[in-house]
């Protein structure tokens, strides 16, 4: 399994994230999990897009 990390910060651009749909996707071609995305921030927790959605994060460093 490939592993896909995106860090986000307060304010990021919602186009930032719409590339992992591509991994989604992908995923759905070869019907299993090829492609693991995670969001990271430098703390973790809620971070909040220029548009106020927010999205979950894991903290920099940290593993699964």
């Amino acid at each position: 399994m490939h592993r896909i990390g995106y860090l986000l910060s307060d304010g990021f651009q919602v186009i930032a994230i719409a590339t992992q749909a591509a991994f989604e996707y992908a995923n759905l071609v070869v019907s299993e999990p090829f492609y693991h995305v995670e969001n990271f921030s430098t703390a973790g927790g809620e971070v909040r897009s220029s548009l106020g959605m927010s999205i979950s994060t894991r903290p920099v460093g940290s593993r699964r």
